[in-house]
């Protein structure tokens, strides 16, 4: 079983991942809610699958790093050092403008879909900007090989 969580390219590297699996002979599937995407074959439950290959975007990789049985396998961050720096400033700064717009609720999107939140039709067009910039510089990226019953399908 193969899942993802990325916040800024709307699943592409996971769908890649998916697909470069298949094509070195792994019987890959995502879960349910890919459906349409992946097509009935290539679709199972965790209760189906043997072992989930999970590709974690962000600050999801902190919350696959604390799940049991499960290993990391790959790590990267293509970042420097200054540009880790900004990125933190960058959110900091976003998540203060969002407060001060009264749109906590947005809030919790900074770390779990960028994408979606830029296309928030309630975002403040000064907040725009700080999130390209924050979007250029990315995210570290890993992947995670654990028991299925590490998945959530939430």
């Amino acid at each position: 079983l193969v899942t993802w969580t990325d916040p800024f390219h709307l699943g592409t590297q996971g769908w890649a991942l998916l697909n470069e699996l298949d094509r070195h002979g792994f019987d890959v599937a995502a879960v349910e809610r890919y459906r349409a995407q992946a097509t009935e074959a290539h679709v199972r439950s965790p209760d189906d699958a043997t072992a989930v290959v999970n590709l974690a975007v962000g600050s999801a990789i902190e919350e696959w790093r604390g799940k049991a049985g499960v290993h990391e396998v790959a790590y990267f961050d293509a970042r420097t050092g200054a540009e880790r720096s900004r990125y933190a400033r960058l959110r900091s700064v976003l998540i203060r403008k969002l407060k001060a717009a009264g749109l906590d609720e947005l809030v919790p999107a900074v770390d779990e879909n960028v994408f979606a939140l830029a296309n928030d039709p309630a975002l403040p067009e000064s907040t725009r900007s700080t999130i390209v910039e924050m979007r250029r510089i990315g995210v570290p990226t890993a992947v995670f090989v654990g028991p299925p019953e590490a998945v959530s399908e939430t």
